[in-house]
Formats: C-alpha cells, structure tokens, sequence
C-alpha cells in the first residue's frame, strides 16, 4: 500500500459508521478490500452474538434520526396545507410555519452538501450528487422567495392606511 496522508478520525463509539465508511473507501481505493471484508463462510462461522453486535453496530443511529425525518416530513406537509389555506383565506400567520421548516430543509441542505464534498473530497464521484442536492436547495430558496413576497403582498394588503392628523 501506498504510503498516504488522509486525515482518518479515531475511532469511537460515536463515530463507528464514518471511519468505517472512510476506511473501506481508502482500502477499496489501494485494492485491499477484499483482505478484510468478512467472506460469506466467514459469516456463516459467526455467533449469533456477533451477528447482533455487528448488526447493532451497523444501525446505532438509523432509527433515531430517521424518527427525527419522518416527523419534519410530517410536520412540513401539515404547514403545506397551512400555507395554502393560508394564501387563500389572506392569513399570513398561517404561512410562517411553513416558511420556517423550509428554511431549516434548505440549511439542513446547504450543510448536507458541504459535509458530501468536504467529507469525501478524495472522490470526484461525489461533486455530481452535491451539486444535484444543490440544484434542489436552490429551487427550494426560489419557492421560499415566492413564498415570502406573498406573505410580504398579503401584509401590505392588511396594513391599515391610518394618518394622524395633529392640530
């Protein structure tokens, strides 16, 4: 193997999925990653505790944040609904909930696309799946945008043209 100088982070607890990750793309890129990867009689000699230990090591995070997904996911269609009803009854109130997700979605974009590029920037295969994410966050901040000038409309619509008159 070559002698490289990539930043590996140490393994722990916490972060057993990303140095895994990186670790098998650095060995798949030097040829070597059939040395460590378990064979399919390797698998079969396993315990049934290795087996859980392993699986358990594969998903720690998965149901947590994929939890966290389904009720941003569910909360985003309800403030859609929101918004719409919202638009059509002249009630700006009603559009700020969904304003607010998507701004969280497009930052949550923004960083998901930084972390792909700068997290595997030894490989060129992951700036077309960046920049698609971006593609997409940008057409999201274009419906933010028309969401907004909207709620601005609605809100100059609701202003009352008081002038006080001083003798």
């Amino acid at each position: 193997m070559s002698s490289l100088n990539l930043p590996l982070p140490q393994l722990n607890a916490a972060n057993y999925s990303n140095w895994r990750f990186r670790v098998e793309c650095l060995l798949d890129k030097e040829g070597m990653l059939e040395a460590v990867r378990i064979s399919d009689d390797d698998e079969k000699k396993l315990t049934a505790d290795q087996r859980v230990n392993y699986a358990k090591m594969e998903t720690k995070g998965m149901p947590i944040w994929g939890g966290v997904f389904i009720a941003y996911f569910v909360l985003l269609i309800f403030s859609s609904v929101l918004m719409v009803a919202g638009i059509n009854m002249m009630l700006r109130g009603f559009m700020l909930p969904w304003l607010v997700l998507m701004i969280i979605g497009a930052a949550f974009q923004a960083l998901f696309g930084l972390w792909l590029l700068y997290g595997y920037y030894i490989y060129l295969a992951v700036v077309v799946p960046t920049l698609v994410n971006w593609l997409w966050m940008g057409y999201n901040i274009y419906c933010i945008l028309c969401v907004y000038s909207q709620y601005q409309i609605i809100y100059l619509m609701q202003t009352p043209n008081i002038e006080l008159l001083y003798p």
